[in-house]
């Protein structure tokens, strides 16, 4: 029933109520910015401060302020060299240790 070449009446039918729905449940920026406030500003009426910061926060990513950034890592420290593991180590250290004190361990399987 959904050829329009044998069914337009229905196809339109289908089309129309799809788009109806479409606009009754589209979601306005400014709307749902000012909904997420009411909420925040009553979840701060009612003591809920941890409902209300997290209202803040999802105003805040609707906005754009936050951006999750999710990296995947495929790299294993199993798989390299000891030369490109002794590299990797060092790079590391050289980035995030300011003051620090480490000591070098010698292999002894060798």
């Amino acid at each position: 029933m959904r050829n329009p070449k044998y069914f337009p009446h229905v196809v339109k039918a289908i089309e129309n109520l799809q788009r109806e729905y479409a606009e009754a449940s589209k979601i306005d920026f400014v709307k749902h910015s000012r909904e997420l406030a009411r909420l925040r500003d009553q979840a701060v009426i009612n003591g809920q401060i941890g409902p209300a910061v997290n209202a803040e926060y999802r105003r805040g990513q609707l906005a754009g302020f936050y951006v999750d950034r999710k990296e995947v890592v495929t790299a294993s420290l199993d798989n390299m060299s000891r030369p490109e593991l002794e590299a990797k180590l060092k790079e590391i250290r050289d980035h995030n240790i300011v003051n620090g004190e480490f000591e070098e361990i010698e292999d002894k399987s060798s």
